[in-house]
């Protein structure tokens, strides 16, 4: 062996030591990123918790059930979580990594013309992924296991269905894009976009907590992360996110009010057919507009992009993320 090389500071090249260091950045990024998860997960429990303690300490407690059973309000609860939840925790990224929060997710305009094409794409990409979904759900149902998926009662009237949408739609379109395809995608744009599609996709997914929406949310995030690194703003996600949960809500009050289960799918084949139309000229207008359509800008990494994954989702607090929505998965899996 050759000690003095060894021992020679020229003996670790600089290839190498670049290496180590973007193994240095992965780590930590991976890490703040996994504890903005785990305070995802923790914060909701603990907010129900405070509430029934003080409740419980005021001897409050038969009053806060019919206000915990109400509908609307329920909505108006699930709006100032979300905006918490979604807001606050993921400032931990800017400031773990000495950035600023514009850096990551700033709401500016679209590139010119690009707007309505990937808005399309990611509308048309949405309807099918909730096909594929129920299909994988109807293909497990038939082995006698069943996935369940939190069930949410929507308010009636004009002001509940007001609130629904604002709830479900419009809440969720803004604070989850900001979330995750600004703070969590545009932090890891440095180590390459796919990746960062990757890593922000996969966080989309796990927040969801079942394995209803899980697969769902996946497909969406591969959509819209492409999408909003494509037409370079977080407003074509959000569109996007929108339309998608809007939907949801639609059909939720549809199928309360139309009986006939016959007039229901025809609406949502009509849905799909004009998503699939959507999808189309998306794909067209993008392609005429943008010739690199179907390529991602290259990171000047030394790591591979595997090894970045690699790296990154083996973090201690990722593998917790992880453990935790396994957790939740079993419990809403039954059998029979």
């Amino acid at each position: 062996m050759n000690y003095y090389n060894q021992y020679n500071p020229a003996f670790f090249s600089e290839a190498a030591l670049k290496k180590q260091a973007e193994v240095k950045k992965i780590k930590k990024l991976s890490n703040l990123i996994g504890a903005v998860y785990i305070i995802l997960w923790l914060v909701p429990t603990v907010i129900s918790q405070m509430i029934l303690n003080v409740a419980k300490l005021f001897g409050a407690e038969r009053l806060l059930a019919p206000i915990f059973s109400d509908p609307a309000f329920l909505m108006v609860y699930q709006t100032v979580v979300s905006i918490l939840i979604f807001t606050l925790p993921f400032l931990i990224l800017p400031l773990g990594l000495g950035k600023t929060v514009s850096e990551f997710a700033a709401i500016n305009k679209p590139r010119k013309k690009m707007f309505i094409p990937f808005f399309f794409i990611g509308t048309g990409v949405s309807a099918f992924a909730n096909v594929v979904t129920n299909n994988v759900a109807a293909v497990f149902e038939n082995f006698g296991i069943h996935f369940e998926s939190p069930q949410i009662d929507y308010p009636q009237g004009i002001f509940g269905i007001a609130l629904s949408f604002i709830a479900v739609a419009v809440t969720p379109a803004f604070v989850e894009e900001f979330a995750t395809r600004g703070m969590v995608m545009g932090s890891a744009r440095e180590f390459g976009q796919g990746f960062a599609i990757v890593c922000s996709s996969v966080f989309f997914s796990l927040m969801h907590g079942n394995l209803v929406q899980i697969p769902f949310a996946l497909i969406m995030g591969m959509a819209i992360g492409y999408a909003v690194i494509k037409s370079g703003s977080l407003v074509t996600g959000m569109a996007i996110h929108f339309v998608n949960n809007a939907f949801a809500v639609f059909f939720t009050y549809l199928t309360e009010t139309v009986s006939s289960v016959t007039l229901q799918n025809l609406i949502y084949l009509a849905y799909l057919g004009i998503c699939a139309v959507l999808l189309c000229i998306g794909l067209l207008l993008a392609q005429k507009r943008d010739p690199s359509l179907w390529s991602l800008e290259k990171s000047e990494n030394i790591l591979t992009f595997g090894e970045k994954l690699k790296y990154f989702f083996l973090a201690p607090t990722v593998i917790v993320s992880l453990g935790l929505t396994v957790i939740d998965c079993l419990s809403m899996i039954s059998f029979g």
